[in-house]
C-alpha cells in the first residue's frame, strides 16, 4: 500500500515539547530561507461559484469574472454541477471535495497566484488560490490534499508547493482519510484482498520514446485470486475522457502471489501485461532539487474506492523541504510573535496538534507522542 509520512503517537503535551526541542535549531535553519518563494503574479477577487473540487469562478477586483483551475491538485471527476449543495454526482469523493472547497472559499475574498500570468488549463486560468484564515493567507489546495480530498498533481514550472503537497498527501494516506479510506464508498469487492502497487516511473533509455518502459505493477499478496474486472488505475492526471487511466476488462484476474503490469502506451494485452493505449510516458520522473517532482500510481475498485497505491518519492516527517519550496499554509512567511517562528496552520481536522519546525509545517494525529 502507499507509503505515508512517518508519524508518531502523542502525549497531551506534545506541541509544547516539540516547540522547545526544535525551536532554536529551526530558527537557525530558517535564516537560510527567510524569503518565501512566492508566485509573483497575483490578483484578488470574490468566489462566485464553486463548480467542483478544483474549479471555481472568481469575480476579480477589476470586475471581470474568470474561471480558475486550482494548480497542482486533482479532485475526483464530477458529472453534475448544481449551484446548490444537493444533487452533486460524480466519482466517489467528488462531492466531498466540492463541498469542502465551497466551505473554504465560496463568497469570500481569495488571492490568485502563479509564476506565469498566462498559464492556463483547458482555457481556464491556472492558479493557486489562497483565502485568509485567522489573519493569514492559506492555500486551499493544501487543505484539500491534507484531508485526502484531492491528489497532488505536481507541476514542473509552478513548483513552489510541490514538496509540501506530496508530504501532505502521504500524511493523509498514512492516516487513512478521504480517498485513502479504502472502504469509504462501501465494502468490497474482495475488501480484504492484499493488493499492492509499485510504479516503474523511469523507463530504460529515453522515456519519450519508450513509453511502455514505464508501468504500474499490481501484486496480489494474498492466498486467493482476485478478480479485477471493472477495476481501474490512474496516475495523478485527468481520469476522464482521453485521460491517463485504464479499466480492466471482464475476466482480468491476479492469481495468488501474482503480479500484473499496466503500461501507458499501445500494446497487445497478455495475462500479465495490459496497455492504456497511445498515452506515451505518464509518470513523472523524480526530482529532488529546487524543483521537486514526484507522482503516484492508484488502483480503484469498481465503486470508486482507492484500494492500493504508491506515491513517490517517500517523504518522512523529519525531511527538510528543498530550498525552492514554500509552505503553502503560510506562503507569505508571516512570523508568530509568540514563538518567533512562521505561523502553523490550524483547523484542518478537529483535535489535531500542529508542529512547525520553522521550515515545514506538519500535523500529528491526536494520539501521537514523542
Amino acid at each position: 500500500m502507499g507509503k505515508g509520512v512517518i508519524l508518531m503517537r502523542r502525549t497531551a503535551v506534545v506541541s509544547l515539547c516539540l516547540a522547545l526541542v526544535i525551536g532554536n535549531a529551526a530558527a537557525a535553519r530558517a535564516q537560510d530561507n527567510t524569503t518565501p518563494n512566492i508566485p509573483d503574479s497575483r490578483e484578488h477577487g470574490i468566489v462566485e461559484y464553486v463548480a467542483d473540487g478544483d474549479t471555481v469562478d472568481v469575480k476579480l477586483s477589476t470586475g471581470k469574472t474568470v474561471r480558475v483551475r486550482l494548480l497542482s491538485i486533482q479532485a475526483m471527476e464530477q458529472y453534475t454541477y448544481p449551484e446548490s449543495n444537493q444533487g452533486i454526482k460524480g466519482e466517489c469523493h467528488a462531492a466531498e471535495a466540492t463541498l469542502r472547497l465551497r466551505d473554504l472559499i465560496y463568497q469570500k475574498e481569495v488571492r490568485l497566484s502563479s509564476f506565469s500570468s498566462s498559464i492556463k488549463s483547458r482555457g481556464r486560468q491556472y492558479r493557486f488560490i489562497s483565502v485568509q484564515i485567522d489573519g493569514v493567507w492559506r492555500d486551499v489546495g493544501a487543505y484539500l490534499i491534507s484531508e485526502g480530498l484531492a491528489l497532488p498533481m505536481l507541476n514542473p514550472t509552478e513548483y513552489s508547493y510541490n514538496w509540501y503537497y506530496m508530504a501532505f498527501s502521504q500524511w493523509a494516506a498514512k492516516r487513512g482519510v478521504g480517498l485513502f479510506n479504502t472502504s469509504f464508498c462501501g465494502d468490497g469487492p474482495d475488501q480484504n484482498a492484499q493488493l499492492s502497487v509499485s510504479v516503474q516511473w523511469d523507463a530504460p533509455g529515453n522515456d519519450a520514446t519508450n513509453g511502455n518502459g514505464e508501468y504500474m505493477a499490481i501484486t496480489n499478496g494474498g492466498t486467493a485470486a482476485v478478480d479485477l474486472s471493472g477495476w481501474w488505475v490512474r496516475d495523478s492526471g485527468l481520469q476522464g475522457w482521453k485521460g491517463r487511466h485504464y479499466t480492466f476488462p471482464k475476466g482480468t484476474s491476479i492469481p495468488a502471489g501474482g503480479t500484473i503490469r499496466v503500461h501507458p502506451d499501445k500494446g497487445h494485452h497478455t495475462a500479465t501485461d495490459y496497455y492504456m493505449g497511445d498515452h506515451g510516458p505518464i509518470f513523472e520522473n523524480v526530482e529532488t532539487g529546487k524543483v521537486f517532482m514526484g507522482d503516484g500510481g492508484y488502483l480503484f475498485d469498481p465503486q470508486g474506492d482507492l484500494r492500493a497505491w504508491q506515491q513517490y518519492p517517500t517523504i518522512n516527517i523529519g525531511d527538510a523541504a528543498p530550498a525552492g519550496e514554500t509552505d503553502p499554509t503560510n506562503p507569505d512567511g508571516l512570523i508568530d510573535p509568540v514563538t518567533g517562528l512562521p505561523f502553523s496552520f490550524t483547523g484542518l481536522l478537529t483535535g489535531d496538534v500542529l508542529v512547525n519546525d520553522g521550515l515545514t509545517t506538519m500535523k500529528l494525529p491526536t494520539d501521537s507522542a514523542v
